[in-house]
């Protein structure tokens, strides 16, 4: 089971692999195991299509649990926690600490949300 929790090339291997993805970089420097593209964009930054290590989970249990775990564990993701009653502040508030490279990857998942009606969790 894949998750999008990035991992180390340190990491062991049987819990990590390469997944094709795209990057949002502020300058052309960045680096990845392995670059298929970069391309200047009109605001200045850079768009990267890259392969880079992401976690791998036994099945989808575990990635649930990886993936709560980390949010939980780094701290720049305190005030999402906060919010975890609002899935769309939550997705606001995981995307201005850092969670994803793209500049409207809170808009676009707070769009799936809508379009899936995905905006509570309830247990």
């Amino acid at each position: 089971m894949d998750s999008a929790v990035k991992a180390k090339a340190s990491d062991p291997e049987s819990t990590r692999q390469l997944w094709r993805t795209r990057e949002v970089c502020r300058n052309d420097k960045c680096t990845f195991p392995k670059v298929l593209s970069k391309k200047q964009r009109p605001d200045g930054r850079w768009d990267f299509i890259v392969c880079d290590w992401f976690r791998k989970f036994p099945d989808a249990a575990t990635a649930f649990n990886g993936h709560g775990e980390f949010l939980v564990r780094n701290k720049r993701y305190a005030k999402a926690l906060a919010v975890k009653g609002d899935a769309e502040a939550f997705a606001r508030e995981i995307h201005k600490a850092g969670y994803a490279t793209g500049p409207d990857y809170a808009t676009q998942l707070i769009k799936i949300m809508r379009q899936n009606n995905l905006r509570r969790f309830d247990s």
